[in-house]
C-alpha cells in the first residue's frame, strides 16, 4: 500500500478495484483489502481537516449480498483505527468530523457477492 500526499481541498480514490466472486464463492482480491492512504501535504505535522467526507460507489450494487467498508485513520501511517463504517450496498457519501488524524484510508473489511458475479468498488476521500 502506498501513501499519497494530497493538497487540501482535493479528492482522490483510496480504492478503485473490481472484485469478483467465482462460482465456488471465492472472492478475488481477498478481503480485508486496502490500497492507497492519504496525507495532506504542506502542513507540517498538522492533522487532517476536522471535517472531511468519503463516498462509496458500486458498479453493480445488485450483485452485493453483504458488505462492510471502514474509513480508517492513523497518526503515524502504521497503526490504523476505524473512524467510520458502512454496511450499505447503496452508493452514498458519509462525513467524518472531529477525529484528529494525519493519515486516512478506506478498507474493505468484508464483501459477499452473488456467486459468479463481480462489482467495481470506488471509495473516494475529499479533504
Amino acid at each position: 500500500m502506498a501513501t499519497k500526499a494530497l493538497e487540501k481541498g482535493t479528492r482522490d480514490l483510496s480504492i478503485d478495484t473490481t472484485f469478483t466472486e467465482d462460482g465456488a464463492g471465492v472472492l478475488s482480491p481477498v478481503v480485508p483489502y486496502t490500497d492507497k492512504s492519504f496525507a495532506v501535504v504542506g502542513y507540517g505535522n498538522l492533522y487532517l481537516p476536522s471535517r472531511f467526507n468519503w463516498d462509496v460507489l458500486y458498479g453493480t450494487p445488485s450483485n452485493i449480498i453483504a458488505v462492510q467498508i471502514d474509513l480508517e485513520g492513523s497518526l503515524d501511517d502504521s497503526a490504523w483505527f476505524a473512524l467510520d463504517s458502512t454496511t450499505s450496498a447503496a452508493n452514498g457519501m458519509r462525513f467524518v468530523s472531529n477525529r484528529p488524524v494525519r493519515f486516512v484510508r478506506a478498507k474493505v473489511v468484508s464483501l459477499n457477492l452473488t456467486n459468479g458475479t463481480s462489482t467495481t468498488l470506488k471509495v473516494g476521500i475529499s479533504f
